[in-house]
């Protein structure tokens, strides 16, 4: 019931991923009566997969991932608003990857073709996120107040390696769950001490 995303918005995706995956006996296709009932998918999953589809739509070519999709107002349902993606980073790009390949692992023995395509997206967004070449550093971005129409204003923010740590080790374990590929457990004891 939001106008905009961000990247808090994964927490009900992982919520309906870990339910699942905890049980996933309960959950079956055409339990929550939505559009995608009856395609053969456990409705929880195809949530899961509805909240992913806007991270799937900001990746750019270099598999970035944005983490905030925004307008400059709350508009009616009839109004034409011009929404942006904000610049996607390294940290969004971890975070979609480790719910992608989470929903990849989980939707593949419905629909494998699904399973394939969010496996993609799991590694393309991976590969930018653990690239220090993609970090922002230091960055000063520019912002107005009164929701993008008020008196300009900067905010100072700088990328550090150590904010990443947490959104490493859950897309590595991700992704080594579902490729069973051991080069994803690189560094990931030393990571977890920093955890």
């Amino acid at each position: 019931a939001d106008w905009d995303r961000n990247n808090g918005h994964y927490t009900p995706i992982f919520d309906l991923l870990y339910a699942y995956e905890l049980n996933p006996e309960v959950h079956m296709d055409g339990q929550l009566n939505i559009p995608e009932s009856k395609d053969g998918i456990p409705d929880i999953l195809n949530e899961a997969e509805w909240g992913l589809r806007v991270w799937a739509a900001s990746m750019n070519k270099e598999g970035g991932v944005a983490g905030m999709v925004e307008t400059n107002t709350h508009p009616s349902l009839t109004a034409a608003a011009n929404y942006t993606f904000s610049r996607r980073t390294r940290c969004d790009s971890l975070l979609f990857s480790a719910a992608a390949a989470m929903l990849s692992e989980l939707i593949s023995p419905f629909h494998p073709a699904k399973g394939a395509l969010w496996a993609t997206y799991a590694k393309r967004s991976y590969t930018f996120g653990i690239d220090p070449r993609k970090s922002l550093g230091s960055v000063k971005m520019p912002a107005r107040k009164d929701r993008g129409v008020g008196a300009y204003y900067e905010v100072a923010w700088e990328d550090r390696e150590e904010y990443l740590t947490p959104l490493k080790v859950h897309a590595k374990l991700r992704l080594h769950r579902l490729t069973k590929e051991a080069h994803y457990l690189t560094e990931l004891k030393a990571l977890v001490a920093m955890c």
